[in-house]
């Protein structure tokens, strides 16, 4: 990141937030993943980089009915309150995958591991 561009990515309503150890983000963080967070932050460097511009960005991300979607996923019993969390680069999880429920095993496990 060049000099004085500093980029922050939150997440607004509709967007969890961590509260427990053992996920990829911290607690208190926006439920925005490590991967789709380096994309959107390394679209808007390109962006201010392509049009010349010196100074930092904030973006917010938000998603509209979050926290009621939230309720019907994992994320309550993972720690991730009031919202959705984001992902991927997709937007779609396959939870019948075996990949994709050994992931979240995983997940869970760590959550509770942290949690004791």
């Amino acid at each position: 990141m060049s000099p004085g561009k500093d980029i922050k990515i939150l997440g607004g309503k509709g967007i969890g937030v961590v509260t427990r150890e053992g996920l990829p983000v911290r607690p208190g963080n926006s439920a925005i993943n490590p991967v789709p967070m380096r994309m959107i932050r390394g679209t808007a460097m390109k962006v201010l980089n392509d049009h010349g511009i010196n100074n930092g960005l904030s973006i917010l991300i938000y998603a509209p009915g979050g926290n009621e979607v939230a309720r019907r996923t994992c994320n309550p019993k993972l720690g991730i309150i009031g919202g959705i969390s984001i992902l991927g680069t997709t937007g779609i999880v396959t939870p019948f995958s075996t990949s994709s429920w050994k992931a979240s095993i995983v997940l869970a496990l760590r959550v509770a591991i942290k949690t004791v």
